[in-house]
């Protein structure tokens, strides 16, 4: 069973509009319901937990429940978001965890689920990169897509308050990570429970985290994989990447 978790309760602090670029129209809808509407369409996607902030959610909810063109909303769970995208996960998977023990989900088992994180800021998403992704997932406990760095990679420092390059980074090895990222779901849920023990007795860990491959690698020996994208898979950042 293929879960997604769609995060879309960010601040959009770099995005420099009054309208948070989730929620940002692009020809007549909301920016991440490109996203949305490409796993909804995915008949192997089973479920789709979508994290709004708190503000947002009943308004967004009711929209997406009332949309006449959405025939499977079936498939749609709601979850409050955190105010770090870490914590938007971990609200999710805690709702996964919930559901499952109070047995929503008939016949399914922790050990069934596997989980499609993805940040909606990546509306390009295309299902021959879910699909690449989900089938790998049947053979490895956590993946990401990524792409393969073309550009020339340097080190700098500043200086003087001007930038100074110090070296050349050789970018034979080098990936800009993308989502989904996807992973086992009793890796995933083991992983977070562990982290935020750890963010409790020392906060400023989270600084250190920027994806959930990071917390594989910190928390766990699994091995994390890398599945190159074929389509353009790019994150909307600023208001000029529009």
């Amino acid at each position: 069973m293929n879960f997604v978790i769609l995060l879309c309760a960010g601040e959009s602090k770099r995005f420099n509009s009054s309208t948070k670029k989730q929620y940002t129209d692009i020809k007549g809808k909301a920016l991440y319901r490109y996203s949305l509407d490409t796993f909804l369409n995915n008949e192997d996607i089973n479920n789709i937990f979508i994290v709004f902030d708190e503000k947002n959610l009943k308004f967004e909810k009711e929209k997406l429940l009332n949309d006449n063109n959405i025939v499977n909303k079936n498939k749609l769970h709601f979850v409050i978001g955190g105010s770090e995208r870490f914590y938007s996960v971990y609200n999710a998977l805690k709702n996964i965890e919930k559901k499952v023990n109070d047995g929503f989900f008939q016949n399914i088992k922790r050990e069934d689920i596997k989980i499609l994180i993805h940040d909606s800021a990546r509306m390009f998403i295309h299902n021959d990169d879910i699909n690449n992704a989900r089938v790998k997932l049947k053979e490895v406990k956590a993946l990401t897509l990524a792409k393969k760095c073309i550009d020339t990679i340097k080190y700098a420092k500043e200086t003087n308050g001007v930038l100074e390059i110090k070296k050349t980074i050789d970018r034979n090895n080098l990936y800009a990570i993308q989502t989904p990222q996807c992973f086992d779901y009793n890796l995933i849920m083991d992983i977070y429970d562990k982290f935020m023990k750890d963010l409790k007795e020392n906060p400023k860990i989270k600084y250190t985290i920027t994806d959930d491959c990071i917390l594989v690698e910190k928390y766990s020996n699994e091995k994390v994989f890398i599945i190159e994208s074929l389509h353009k898979n790019d994150k909307i950042t600023f208001i000029s990447d529009l």
